[in-house]
């Protein structure tokens, strides 16, 4: 009840001007934004609510779409929709359409976006996109009926067990290339939904880290995640054809990603040392010499093996996917070749793979 009061007490003098609070699909009141300071059992519901307090301390200085914000939060996106839902009706965030991306929820400009980021100073924890005091409460037990591709089984990412400041800035990072990767115009389904492809596949690096590395350094799992940050927006028709052309593509499109990711880190607050640390694994640097990049080159070619490589077997010759197959061997380690015999692929593709490797796995040159 302290809290309560306080936090009543703090919008005392705003709750009596006059805003004119109005957006699509919710309360069109305009006071709507202050009935939060007004009406202690919305506040009370605000702070037992664990998880509409963690869609708060979310929301309050950052936009994301419902997917991100799930992902972020390690919570089902159809609960999440449901506290995104509560917040509208109160008149402090809005969805907001984009065209050819997904559709974002936000603070409500004015009096909305004051009244969550007041309320998130004041009961969020730190390190949660806001300042605050109190920790922040645990999620109620089976509140995670199902998990968020690429995440670790506790909820945490690739095995981290805690709410360490460490934690927290890796969930932040994450979700960062999540909401921009979310704005890939290009479209894909998986399981009868569609999502952003530069998303889904994201989503699926990270599994393979996960799968090959459960304890995956931070530093790795951030440069795992953004190696195709934002792809769409160097596209390879902005160089020249042939394989030089080529070639300066993929160049710059590690140098792309790289800085892309470091202005992510930066503004999270991460040190300049490990800021060069994800750029040199996200641009291959050190491709031979360090097992971290070796790491991240497995994941990528299990993921082309697994999910892109049947897309090409009707648009390529058999001889060009049996040179696609041995190239993208030749990059990989023992631990990760270990894998692509037991991949979920057609019985035409594992055929092409057994004549390329032979039945030892040995490549001919």
């Amino acid at each position: 009840m302290r809290r309560i009061v306080i936090f009543t007490a703090c919008f005392l003098a705003a709750a009596s001007a006059k805003s004119d609070v109005s957006h699509s699909g919710y309360s069109n009141d305009p006071h709507c934004a202050f009935c939060v300071a007004m009406e202690l059992d919305r506040l009370d519901a605000m702070l037992q609510d664990p998880v509409l307090k963690s869609v708060v301390c979310r929301l309050a200085f950052q936009s994301y779409t419902p997917h991100t914000l799930g992902t972020a939060l390690r919570i089902p996106e159809d609960q999440v929709m449901r506290r995104i839902d509560t917040l509208g009706g109160w008149g402090l965030v809005r969805l907001v359409s984009r065209t050819s991306a997904p559709t974002i929820v936000e603070p409500l400009p004015g009096d909305g976006a004051d009244t969550l980021r007041r309320w998130a100073l004041r009961y969020c924890p730190i390190g949660d996109n806001c300042g605050g005091q109190e920790p922040e409460a645990k999620i109620p037990q089976g509140i995670h009926d199902r998990n968020t591709a690429g995440l670790g089984t506790k909820g945490y990412p690739h095995g981290s067990n805690d709410e360490s400041d460490d934690a927290r800035m890796l969930d932040e990072a994450i979700a960062r290339i999540d909401a921009i990767n979310s704005g890939d115009p290009q479209q894909v389904v998986r399981d009868g939904k569609e999502y952003a492809r530069e998303l889904l596949a994201s989503e699926r690096r990270s599994f393979w880290l996960e799968k090959l590395s459960p304890k995956a350094d931070p530093l790795i799992q951030i440069a795992n995640r953004a190696q195709h940050i934002a792809r769409w927006e160097l596209p390879r028709s902005k160089f020249p054809q042939g394989k030089n052309g080529f070639g300066q593509w993929r160049k710059a499109l590690f140098k792309f990603h790289a800085e892309n990711t470091a202005k992510i880190l930066a503004e999270i607050g991460y040190s300049g040392d490990q800021i060069e640390r994800v750029k040199i694994l996200v641009e291959r640097r050190s491709q031979k010499s360090d097992p971290a990049t070796q790491l991240l080159t497995d994941v990528s070619s299990l993921v082309f093996l697994e999910n892109e490589f049947e897309k090409l077997t009707t648009k390529r010759s058999q001889e060009h996917l049996l040179h696609m197959i041995k190239r993208t061997w030749r990059k990989m380690s023992a631990k990760g070749r270990e894998h692509v015999r037991a991949l979920n692929l057609s019985t035409s593709s594992m055929k092409l793979i057994d004549t390329a490797l032979g039945n030892n796995g040995n490549v001919e040159y």
